[in-house]
């Protein structure tokens, strides 16, 4: 049998890309941390009803809000 480059079957899928030059596989990213440190420009704080509330530090907007009583990840807290 032949394939659609007019080879032998016989080779894997993964010579005929090596021979065409293509270096390598979509792969999934590596185990680690994903994220060093906190984000910057955005502060949090646990409203009066116990939902955290995300805040732009620059323009004091709400972003965002939590529900579960767990508070944002890698977002620092407001005093």
């Amino acid at each position: 049998m032949i394939d659609f480059c007019g080879r032998p079957a016989t080779e894997g899928v993964a010579n005929l890309w090596r021979q065409k030059g293509v270096i390598a596989i979509a792969t999934n990213p590596p185990k680690g941390p994903g994220r060093i440190g906190a984000v910057r420009d955005r502060s949090q704080f646990q409203g009066p009803n116990g939902d955290w509330v995300k805040r732009n530090t620059i323009t004091g907007e709400f972003m965002d809000q939590k529900q579960g009583g767990s508070p944002f990840k890698g977002v620092r807290r407001e005093k």
